[in-house]
């Protein structure tokens, strides 16, 4: 393997586990909403705000709770159910109107075709659906958590004057 292709390969390997590694420098501060899971202090998905970080503990809601006793930190963000329900609302109502329509709707001796009436109630229903889901998912929110890596694995990746590329990863148990 000639050296062009091992630092072409080494390169491919980093870039696979970059993600990792700039997501396990991403710092939680004061005032977030945080899950926390430290089995060993008899805490499973204790949810809090967080008040202080130090290098030692994280202090959730006034406990204290070691670094090295948390498995599991979690942050949570409020988010809208905005689109998600106005996209609800709008399948349901054009579901209903199509069904309303192939109940109600004449079959023989009519101007407009069974097909344009279905086109018609599917859009009826579906905009009083879309416009109904926009209003109730406008006002409610939930919480979305994302996981905050420990930084146990954390690649680097450095060149020097010649051109060499230098990889290197540091592993903390």
């Amino acid at each position: 393997m000639t050296p062009a292709v091992r630092r072409l390969l080494l390169l491919t390997l980093l870039m696979a586990a970059w993600p990792h590694s700039v997501a396990s420098q991403e710092r939680v501060s004061p005032g977030a909403e945080v899950r926390v899971s430290a089995p060993s202090v008899e805490l499973v998905d204790h949810r809090g705000t967080l008040d202080d970080v130090t290098t030692d503990f994280l202090r959730v809601d006034g406990i204290r709770i070691p670094r090295e006793a948390i498995t599991k930190l979690e942050v949570g963000r409020d988010v809208s159910n905005f689109l998600r329900f106005a996209g609800i609302g709008l399948l349901t109502g054009v579901a209903l109107g199509t069904a309303a329509c192939l109940n109600e709707c004449p079959t023989n001796d009519s101007d407009i075709t069974r097909g344009g009436l279905m086109v018609m109630y599917a859009g009826v229903a579906g905009g009083a659906g879309l416009a109904l889901g926009a209003v109730v998912g406008g006002v409610t929110r939930r919480t979305e958590w994302r996981t905050v890596p420990d930084g146990s694995l954390q690649p680097s990746l450095a060149t020097t004057p010649d051109g060499r590329v230098l990889l290197g990863l540091r592993i903390r148990f």
